[in-house]
């Protein structure tokens, strides 16, 4: 049997090789994303992740498609570069949103399927070294992100 791997942000970065990669080992791979877009071998699901009903919406198409879910990765997100003093309070909010809220939306509406299957939310980051100042909004949603994910996989 085929496992089954759900990535989000599959339509460009890191979501995108991530996808790829896995496609190549041999999963069958969903990829989520808002614009559709996904790598080749890599099942497209169009979705934004801010939006829960959207979000369950997905994940119901994939199970009925596939049956199961074995693995969560949890890329969808953006960054702002800049020093934290100088970022817009609403595209800081925009940030955690999507980076942090959307994370954890995901996990929710996966957790019954992953349980199911013994699977886990796995998390990636691409926080930057804290020595770099011009990452404050990034650092802190990617670390958010990471944080959230690996405690609910402790309950998976």
């Amino acid at each position: 049997m085929d496992k089954v791997v759900l990535v989000t942000g599959a339509s460009s970065g890191i979501g995108a090789e991530t996808a790829r990669r896995f496609a190549a080992a041999g999963w069958t791979v969903w990829g989520l994303s808002r614009s559709g877009g996904a790598p080749d071998g890599v099942a497209p699901l169009v979705c934004d992740v801010t939006e829960p009903a959207a979000v369950a919406e997905a994940v119901r198409t994939l199970l009925a498609a596939s049956g199961r879910l074995d693995l969560l990765i949890n890329c969808a997100g953006f960054g702002i570069s800049g020093a934290a003093e100088l970022t817009d309070e609403a595209d800081s909010l925009r940030q955690m949103q999507v980076n942090l809220h959307g994370a954890a939306a995901v996990c929710r509406a996966c957790l019954p399927a992953l349980r199911q299957s013994r699977g886990f939310p796995s998390p990636t980051s691409t926080n930057v070294p804290p020595a770099w100042s011009g990452s404050a909004p990034t650092g802190i949603t990617s670390s958010a992100r990471t944080r959230i994910t690996r405690r609910i996989s402790c309950r998976a």
